[in-house]
This record gives structure tokens, C-alpha cells and sequence, in this order.
């Protein structure tokens, strides 16, 4: 071969790399790729056929995933252990040009008789970038001169596999980060669609009151809570089986059927039953839910509710420091129709009269501080460390515990609390003057009730006759028949929460401005004092038909 024709090869070679780099950076199939450069490297090298074995996970196997030729051989798989031309080619990374198969021990005659080529010379080079081997390319059967592959084509095949390697590495590598943005999106609309099926601004004396708090980015855990024209309040609280997007949505069905059925539904068992043939219609093979659901009665205390499978429910009674729990007797809903039986989920009935009703998911009774479970034991601790607080606050409070202690959640923790707002005063009187005394008297006498502290009792006797004069002289201004104020005084732990409601026309509230106590002119310090000794002040929404209802909030101090 003259020089001239060396430089031409060289100018072709070069140039073959160059199209072969620009396809391989620009495209993500590299199937297609593959397929089409290997023609172009048998039409160049002037090869009966062509192949690309690559790796399978394992690495225990070599398997074709392109080649070009008379026969198609993709998808055909080598033993990776197996001693032949391409498994050496890629355990020793080094590339292999063989002139005459028949003299080489390598060389595996069972691919010959399963497709009928015959094979006469190879050359194969690994698939390597760096020190990362995935597999060789080959070419067979060389037609043109002496039918051999030489040195400089070994070098064009050598280069053509580190820029196929590199292209391979690189189109996994995207595709494995497109599956990773694909599952953080995925898990980002689960985790949405939990939020907005969580209870929203519920109202701080409202009796139910919970958290939700995922390990990862999606939880399996729910609650919810509504109220029902009658003044009752459902809630549930469950644990979906599995995570990701399929929990998410069986828990959003869960849900919805236990928000829309507890409206007409108002057992308990048969509201479970229900549900639980609902789950069993759609449901993915092997989910389930375990599920505890019930109605609360503000006008009596009482609590129904009904235990699929779930953790035990504890019952605190805060005068004797005592729990009473209530393991499950029925399995999780989702499982099979009718398994609970003709009956539905068993019942449970409990007054809370001086306690509370608790509901949580195994992800708090499985988290650890100082590498030991907190167990049922460790829940109850809390509980009764916690049961001090007002319900709204307690589940925050729970978590700030958690949080201090550096306990490590490794499963999600959901908590539910049903507090009874215990009312110990509610009288309806005329807005007289003359019976501004009566009010102070039984507000008086309620306070004590609560606390020995006589500075607390003062203060909201105090605060109570102020915002009452207010009503009288402010609000109705003169005195008709049917003026009334309705005085309401319950306890939330260790708040005393006093409701002011009148008939009068609504306030506006950015009119009321209160003076300054530097301010010695006679009237208007009444929000300003009744703001200074008691904790929280403010009007809130009144009932139907109502004016004005105030909410005053006095920590208890004994």
C-alpha cells in the first residue's frame, strides 16, 4: 500500500470517528445509532457483519443489542464466564484480532451452528471509557485482500468503541436521571394530593385536632375530621399499605368514601363495612388500609368508633392519670368483601367526660430515641405529658418533643386527638346593668372550678364584666325587650374559654382602637384592659342569626 493510500485511509478513518462522535452526542436513541453506525463501520472496514454484545445488570451475561449483516443475531446471549472471543475481549479490556477462527481456542463454534454463518476471521474491542468496560464490538469476516483485519483497523474499531462506550454510559445515565425527575414529580403530586385532603384551619375549640407527618416526601398515613348538621363530629385516621403514587391515591379514596358516606352512614361498623367493599372492588392486589373511624358527640361526650386493624386507640383520663386502650378485633379494610362479617367492625363506646380519646399510626410507636423504640410504653408517656396542653396544641406539642429528643421517625407519624371542651357555664341573660352582678357572680364562681390562683379568677371575672358593659352601653346601646347576651365558659386544658355572644349589629373591628393607658381620658380603655389581663382576645364567627361572638382565653393557674 503507497503513502497515498495510507493518508487516505487515515482522512476516512478520521473522518468515520468524527460523524460516528457528532451521532452519538446528539441523539438519546442509541439503539438506532448503534444500529446505523455499524453499517457504516462494515461498509468502511468492507466486513460481512458487524456486533455490539453489551452487559446485562448482573454482568453475568453478554447479550447482543445491535449488529449488521446477513444474520440476525440480536438478542443472542454469551455466558460472560464462559471462555470465548468476546467475554476475553471485555474481562481483559483488551481487544483481540483473530485471523482464522479455527486455530483460535476462544473462538465458540455453538454461534457458527446456531445461525448458520460462517465465521473465518474476527476483530473485537471493548466497549471501554476510562476504567468503565460494558461490552465489544465486532466485525467478521473480512472481504476484500487476504480477507485479514490489520492493525490500522483494529485502532478505527478501538476508537469507534470508546466513543460508543462513552455515548452508552452517557444515554443511561440521562435516562436513569429522567427517571429520577419523573419519580420526584410522581412523589410530589402524591405528597399534593395528601395535603389537600388533610383538615384545613380547623377552629381552636373545635374538638378533633391532628398531624400528619411524612418520613419521606409521601406518606401513607391520613386523618380527617368534619362536623355533621346535627352537631356531631366524624374523624378517621388510617395507614395505607405501600407508599409512593399507589398509596397516595388509595388513600385519597379512602378518604373521599369515608368524608361522603359518614354524612348518611352514622354507624361506625357499617360505615367500615362499607368502605371496605368499596376497597375491594378497585383495589391493587395486596393493599390494604387499616383504618380507626367514629363519631363524636359534643352535647353528651360520647365517642363511637369502630378499629380495622389498626394500632390500639388509648383513652386518657386526666383526673386518675390512666389509660384505657382498644386493640382491634376486626382486619384492615381492602382485604376481602364481607370479612368482618354480617355484623360489620365491631364497636367501641366511650364517655371522655375528664379525658381524651388518642389516635396514631405504628410510625410513633416504632420511633426511637436512644436506639430503643418508644413502644406503647414511650406513646403514653407523651400522651400524659402532652394532656396538659389545650387539644389544638397538643399535637404540635408532640412533635416538639419528638423533635428535642432527636427521635428518628423511620416511618410516618400521624396523631389524632378527640378532646371533650367541657362546658361549665352557659346562661342566656337580659343586657341589663342591674344584672352585670349575677354575671360576675357565676363567672366567679365557674373560675373556681378551674384554679385556686384568685389573680386568674379576678382577672376573668374582671375581663367578663368589662366586655359585658361594652354590650350594654356599646353594642345595643339602650335596653328592648330580647336584648340578650349569652355567657358560655368551657375548659380546654389548661385554658378557661369564656364566649360573649349579642344580638346586636355586627363591629366593625377596624374601628375599634384601643387608647393607650398613658391616655387618662374617661372610656374607651375597656378592649385595651380586658387585652392586658386576659391571654387571647379576639371576635370570631358568630352563630346563625347571632351579632357578635367573643372568645376570651385565660391560662389556668394553679
Amino acid at each position: 500500500m503507497g503513502n497515498l493510500d495510507i493518508i487516505s485511509n487515515g482522512v476516512d478513518h478520521l473522518a468515520l470517528i468524527a460523524e460516528m462522535n457528532y451521532k452519538f452526542t446528539k441523539t438519546r436513541d442509541i439503539k438506532k445509532v448503534l444500529q446505523k453506525g455499524l453499517e457504516l463501520v462494515a461498509a468502511h472496514l468492507d466486513a460481512e457483519a458487524a456486533s455490539v454484545f453489551l452487559q446485562n445488570d448482573d454482568k453475568s451475561e453478554l447479550i447482543c443489542r445491535a449488529c449488521a449483516g446477513p444474520i440476525d443475531i440480536e438478542g443472542l446471549s454469551i455466558p460472560a464466564n464462559e471462555k470465548s472471543i468476546i467475554g476475553e475481549t471485555v474481562s481483559k479490556r483488551v481487544s483481540k484480532l483473530v485471523r482464522d477462527v479455527t486455530k483460535d481456542p476462544d473462538f465458540d463454534v455453538n454461534v457458527d451452528k446456531k445461525t448458520g454463518f460462517v465465521t473465518r476471521s474476527i476483530l473485537c474491542a471493548p466497549l471501554q471509557f476510562e476504567n468503565d468496560c460494558i461490552g465489544a464490538i465486532e466485525v467478521i469476516n473480512k472481504r476484500a485482500g487476504n480477507g485479514l483485519f490489520n492493525e490500522q483497523d483494529k485502532k478505527l474499531l478501538e476508537a469507534l468503541g470508546s466513543s460508543a462506550a462513552l455515548a452508552i454510559i452517557n444515554a443511561r445515565m440521562a435516562k436513569e436521571l429522567i427517571g429520577k425527575e419523573v419519580m420526584r414529580k410522581e412523589l410530589e403530586l402524591a405528597a399534593e394530593i395528601q395535603r389537600g385532603l388533610l383538615p384545613e384551619n380547623l377552629p381552636d375549640d373545635f374538638p378533633v385536632h391532628g398531624i400528619n407527618v411524612p418520613a419521606k416526601t409521601v406518606s401513607g398515613d391520613f386523618f380527617d375530621t368534619g362536623k355533621l348538621e346535627d352537631g356531631r363530629v366524624w374523624f378517621n385516621l388510617g395507614d395505607v399499605s405501600g407508599k409512593g403514587m399507589n398509596a397516595a391515591l388509595l388513600m385519597a379514596k379512602t378518604s373521599s368514601l369515608f368524608r361522603c358516606l359518614a354524612k348518611t352512614i352514622h354507624s361506625p361498623s357499617k360505615l367500615l363495612a362499607v368502605i371496605n367493599n368499596e376497597l375491594c372492588e378497585t383495589n391493587s392486589k395486596g393493599m390494604f388500609v387499616t383504618m380507626v373511624g367514629g363519631f363524636f358527640d359534643p352535647a353528651t361526650g360520647n365517642v363511637c368508633f369502630a378499629n380495622a386493624g389498626h394500632e390500639p386507640p388509648l383513652y386518657f383520663d386526666s383526673e386518675t392519670k390512666t389509660f384505657i386502650d382498644f386493640p382491634a378485633e376486626a382486619p384492615p379494610l381492602g382485604i376481602a368483601r364481607d370479612i368482618a362479617g354480617s355484623d360489620g367492625y365491631p364497636e367501641e363506646e366511650i364517655n371522655l367526660n375528664d379525658g381524651s380519646f388518642y389516635i396514631f399510626t405504628d410510625g410513633l410507636t416504632e420511633a426511637r430515641t436512644n436506639n430503643k423504640e418508644l413502644e406503647e410504653k414511650g406513646v403514653r408517656k407523651l400522651i400524659s405529658n402532652i394532656s396538659k396542653f389545650p387539644a389544638n396544641e397538643q399535637p404540635k406539642t408532640l412533635l416538639d418533643i419528638l423533635n428535642s429528643t432527636k427521635t428518628k421517625l423511620h416511618d410516618d407519624v400521624t396523631f389524632l386527638v378527640v378532646n371533650h371542651h367541657k362546658k361549665l357555664l352557659s346562661m342566656k341573660i337580659s343586657a341589663k346593668a342591674e344584672n352585670l352582678k349575677k354575671i360576675r357572680t357565676e363567672i366567679k364562681k365557674t373560675a373556681k372550678k378551674c384554679t385556686s390562683c384568685e389573680k386568674t379568677i379576678n382577672d376573668i371575672v374582671l375581663a367578663v364584666d368589662e366586655a359585658c358593659q361594652n354590650i350594654i352601653r356599646h353594642a345595643y346601646k339602650e335596653y328592648r325587650d330580647g336584648n340578650n347576651i349569652i355567657v358560655e365558659v368551657s375548659q380546654n386544658g389548661d385554658n378557661i374559654i369564656v364566649y360573649l355572644t349579642d344580638f346586636a349589629p355586627s363591629v366593625e373591628l377596624d374601628k375599634i382602637v384601643p387608647r393607650d393607658f398613658d391616655d387618662i381620658r374617661a372610656g374607651g380603655l375597656g378592649t385595651s384592659f380586658i387585652r392586658e389581663i386576659m391571654d387571647k382576645v379576639e371576635f370570631i364567627k358568630p352563630p346563625k342569626n347571632a351579632g357578635n361572638l367573643l372568645k376570651m382565653v385565660k391560662k389556668v393557674k394553679k
